[in-house]
C-alpha cells in the first residue's frame, strides 16, 4: 500500500507538470515556438507516467496548424489501396511484426504501402519485401526536412490511397499535422499498439483499432474517441515451422536435457514494480533444479536489473540483447521448454509466436490479450507463477495440455480467419470522407489506472531520486529561447543551439 500511494503520488506530480507544459504551449503565440512545446510536452507525456491518456488542448495546438497550410491534393485515389504510416521500423520486437503481418494476411484484397517517417537504422527487409510482394510503395521520408514540411508531403502522398493506418509511435505529431484538417479527405484509422499509455492522435483517428477488450474500454471511456473496434494482433502462423526442439539446440549448443525458459521483450518491460520482480521467478526456478537454463531476448548483458543474477549463475542465464526476428530469435524461441511473458509489462506477439510455436505460455499480466487471460496460463500471484512455471518443466502431460488450450483460445480469439473477420469490422466502421473528431476528457475519469501505476515504476523519468545526478544536472543546466531558437546552456555556457524543427 505505502509502494501504491507513492506511486500515485509521483503520477499526480508528473500529470501537473504534463498540464503545465500544454498550458505554456496553448499562450505561446509564436507558431513554430508554440509546436516546438507541444511537441515537447508529448514526449514528456508519453515517457512519464501520468493519469491522463490523451489531451484535447494539446491535440487542438497541432490541429491549428494543420488548418493554417493548405495544399493541393488529388480528388482521386487507388481503390483498395493502403498506406501504413510508421514514424520507424525495427528488425526486432513486435512493433514492425505487426504491419508485416497484417500485409501478409490482407494482400490479397489490397495493395499495401507504407512510409517511415524518422527512420534513424536500417529499415528491416521483411518489411519492404511485404510491401513490395503486395503490389505497393516502400517510402522513406526525408528526415533532414522538418517534421511540417514531412507532415504535408504525408497528407499529398495518403491522399492517393482509399485508407490510412497509423502505427506511429504515441508521442509523433506528424500525423496529426498532416491530418488534421478536413481538407484531408481518406478515413485514418490507428492502430492502438501503446494502449496502456498517453498518446496522440485521437482528434484523426476515425477508427481506433484496439488489441484488447482492456485496450478498447480505455479507448472509449479515458481517450473518448471517436470510434473503437477490436481487432488483436496480427498472427503470423508460420512460425512453428522454424526447426524442431532438438535441432534447434544443436545449432546453438544447448544440451538435449537441459530445461529451457525462455523469455522476450524490451528491458523496460522486466523493471520491477509493486514487488514484482521477473528476475526473482528466475533465481528461484534456477535455485531449484540445476538443469534449468534461461534465455531472454531483448535484455543485454550489461542491464543493471539482471547483472547479480548472471553472476550468480553465470554460465545458465543467457541475456542476448536483441535478435533479428526472422532468423536468431525464431532459433532460440525453438529451444525452449517453457515461455514465461514479461512482466509488470506483458508482450504481444512475443507470446503469439510461442504460442503457433507450441510452447507452454505462462503470464501474469490481466490486462494482456483475450485469448492469454481467458485460459490457465494466466497466473494471480507470484507464488503461483513459480508453482506453474515448475508444473511445465517437469510434467510433459501438463505442458502439453496448455499448449493445447493456447492453441484453441488464440485460434478463437486470434487466429487468422478471424483477425480477417474484425480487420473488415474496423473497415466498414470508417466513414467515407475523413473527419476530425473534437473530443472533451473532461468528463473522464481522471483517477490513475492500474496500467499507469505499473507504467510508473518503468518508463523513464520515475524511479529516479530527486537528489539524482540527473536532477542535479537539471539545477545546473538551462533552456533559453533567443530569436526563436532553443538553446541550452550549462554553467553560464551555450553548449547547444536547437535546430528549428519545425521550420
Amino acid at each position: 500500500m505505502k509502494e501504491h500511494n507513492i506511486f500515485f503520488k509521483r503520477i499526480m506530480e508528473n500529470t501537473n507538470h504534463f498540464f503545465k507544459m500544454v498550458s505554456a504551449a496553448v499562450y505561446e503565440k509564436e507558431e513554430k515556438r508554440r509546436l516546438l512545446k507541444a511537441s515537447d510536452a508529448a514526449k514528456y507525456a508519453t515517457s512519464h507516467a501520468i493519469a491522463a491518456y490523451a489531451s484535447e488542448h494539446l491535440e487542438n495546438i497541432f490541429l491549428e496548424a494543420a488548418e493554417q497550410h493548405h495544399i493541393d491534393l488529388p480528388e482521386d485515389f487507388h481503390k483498395d489501396s493502403v498506406l501504413h504510416v510508421l514514424t520507424e521500423a525495427y528488425t526486432f520486437g513486435g512493433h514492425t511484426r505487426c504491419v508485416e503481418r497484417w500485409i501478409d494476411l490482407d494482400s490479397e484484397k489490397r495493395t499495401h504501402s507504407c512510409i517511415l517517417l524518422a527512420q534513424k537504422a536500417d529499415w528491416p527487409d521483411r518489411l519492404k519485401k511485404c510491401v513490395e510482394l503486395s503490389g505497393g510503395r516502400f517510402v522513406i521520408a526525408d528526415t533532414s526536412a522538418t517534421i511540417l514540411d514531412n507532415a504535408l508531403r504525408l497528407r499529398e502522398l495518403a491522399s492517393q490511397f482509399e485508407c490510412v493506418i497509423l502505427h506511429t509511435h504515441p508521442d509523433d505529431p506528424t500525423a496529426l499535422l498532416a491530418f488534421g484538417t478536413e481538407d484531408f479527405k481518406r478515413p485514418v484509422v490507428l492502430f492502438n499498439h501503446a494502449d496502456h499509455i498517453f498518446w496522440l492522435g485521437v482528434s484523426i483517428a476515425d477508427c481506433v483499432a484496439d488489441l484488447s477488450s482492456h485496450g478498447r474500454a480505455l479507448s472509449l471511456s479515458r481517450r473518448k474517441v471517436a470510434q473503437a473496434e477490436f481487432l488483436g494482433i496480427p498472427v503470423d502462423s508460420s512460425v512453428k515451422h522454424h526447426g524442431d526442439r532438438d535441432s534447434a539446440r544443436k545449432n546453438i549448443g544447448f544440451f538435449p536435457n537441459a530445461k529451457i525458459v525462455f523469455s522476450s521483450g524490451s528491458a523496460a518491460k522486466y523493471i520491477p514494480a509493486r514487488g514484482l520482480a521477473f528476475y526473482d521467478t528466475l533465481d528461484f526456478l534456477l535455485a531449484s533444479d540445476p538443469k534449468v537454463a534461461v534465455v531472454i531476448v531483448g535484455i543485454h548483458h550489461a542491464n543493471k536489473n539482471f547483472r547479480q543474477l548472471q553472476k550468480k549463475y553465470p554460465d545458465r542465464l543467457y541475456l542476448l540483447g536483441n535478435l533479428d526476428n526472422s532468423t536468431d530469435y525464431q532459433t532460440c524461441l525453438a529451444c525452449a521448454d517453457l515461455v514465461l511473458d514479461s512482466f509488470p509489462i506483458g508482450g504481444g506477439t512475443a507470446v503469439i509466436d510461442a504460442i503457433n510455436a507450441e510452447k507452454p505460455v505462462l503470464t501474469m499480466n490481466s490486462g494482456q490479450s483475450d485469448f492469454l487471460i481467458r485460459t490457465s496460463a494466466l497466473c494471480t500471484t507470484v507464488g503461483e507463477f513459480k508453482t506453474k512455471s515448475q508444473t511445465m518443466l517437469n510434467s510433459p502431460a501438463n505442458s502439453e495440455a496448455l499448449v493445447r488450450e493456447l492453441q484453441v483460445s488464440l485460434a478463437s480469439y486470434n487466429g487468422v480467419e478471424v483477425w480477417r473477420q474484425n480487420l473488415q469490422k474496423v473497415l466498414a466502421a470508417l466513414p467515407k470522407q475523413h473527419h476530425i473528431h473534437r473530443f472533451d476528457t473532461s468528463d473522464a475519469p481522471h483517477e490513475p489506472t492500474e496500467d499507469q501505476i505499473s507504467s510508473c515504476c518503468w518508463i523513464q523519468g520515475n524511479i529516479a531520486d530527486r537528489f539524482s545526478i540527473k536532477n542535479l544536472m537539471k539545477k545546473i543546466c538551462r533552456i533559453k529561447w533567443k530569436k526563436k531558437r532553443k538553446e541550452l546552456w550549462v554553467l553560464g555556457f551555450k553548449v547547444m543551439d536547437r535546430q528549428k524543427i519545425f521550420g
